[in-house]
């Protein structure tokens, strides 16, 4: 999918599930490179795994870019999310 222009994506907050590695976590670094103000990794884990935070610490040593969030939760129970 093509991005869109970094002008258009300067106050986009995304969130994205299954972002605490692999394919889903790639989407969420696209996305704050591309220019997202957040992107609000969901994942079942209680806590990120190192993969997620060396995307993290790469992230924040890019000026001006945004940032990611993560959020542990099981976004398939519906009755409790």
């Amino acid at each position: 999918l093509p991005c869109p222009p970094a002008d258009e994506t300067a106050f986009i907050t995304q969130r994205r599930t299954r972002a605490n590695r692999g394919l889903g976590l790639e989407m969420a670094m696209a996305l704050v490179e591309a220019g997202a103000r957040a992107v609000y990794c969901t994942d079942i884990p209680k806590t990120p795994g190192e993969e997620w935070q060396k995307v993290k610490q790469y992230l924040s040593r890019m000026e001006g870019k945004g940032r990611l969030e993560y959020i542990s939760a099981d976004v398939r129970d519906q009755v409790r999310y």
